[in-house]
């Protein structure tokens, strides 16, 4: 998989000036009181929280209904993609000739979704 590295633009640095907040910051100056009410109205902005002393240990702040939003589309995808998988299995049992081992597919600690359309399709 190719991965390129994102671009650095304005609106980049404006989000983390202004959407990145250390756990510290949201106790001290109570900016998490301040951040709940951009919430009042549906929005999606987003905020980023991070633990300064582990930066592993982040969250994203989200408006609740997006939220909801974002996970319906997941589901619908993930949905989608099990639908896709479950007719090539019944198709490939019917035609008894499969192009591509189970095994293969998942092979590797790499899996790569778009790589096993990309073979459903041929």
């Amino acid at each position: 998989m190719n991965k390129e590295k994102p671009s650095v633009t304005t609106d980049t640095l404006n989000f983390l000036r202004h959407n990145v907040y250390n756990v510290s910051d949201l106790t001290r100056k109570n900016k998490l009181t301040e951040i709940l009410q951009k919430f009042v109205q549906p929005t999606d902005e987003v905020f980023v929280i991070e633990n300064a002393k582990n930066k592993e240990a982040k969250a994203a702040m989200i408006d609740l209904k997006y939220f909801e939003d974002l996970l319906r589309y997941k589901e619908a995808v993930d949905q989608a993609a099990d639908q896709i998988i479950e007719e090539e299995a019944i198709k490939r049992l019917n035609d008894g000739t499969p192009k591509l081992k189970f095994t293969d597919a998942f092979s590797n600690d790499d899996f790569d979704f778009d790589e096993v359309i990309k073979e459903s399709k041929d």
